[in-house]
């Protein structure tokens, strides 16, 4: 957290983010998470936190769904805002 980063779980909807790191071991999550093609330096855009208690996920123009437990290992930058239009 010192570092600016947070769980990809903790983050509100609407969100644009950049992932840097996994926080895990287990390599069966860690290939899970890859075939998703939730892996370090990919943006990733939050756009909703479900009642079943998943997060709803765009990667590019992939939707994808990802739970808690995977998404508190999932350590992502803050905001990337863009830029406003020159006038």
């Amino acid at each position: 957290r010192k570092l600016g980063l947070r769980p990809l779980w903790e983050a509100t909807p609407g969100s644009l983010l950049r992932i840097e790191s996994m926080h895990e071991r287990d390599r069966h999550l860690l290939e899970y998470l890859d075939r998703l093609g939730l892996r370090p330096g990919v943006q990733v855009k939050v756009i909703s936190r479900n009642y079943d208690g998943t997060l709803s996920l765009r990667l590019g123009n992939k939707p994808t769904s990802l739970g808690e437990a995977a998404g508190r290992k999932v350590w992502v930058s803050a905001p990337i805002t863009a830029p406003e239009p020159a006038l």
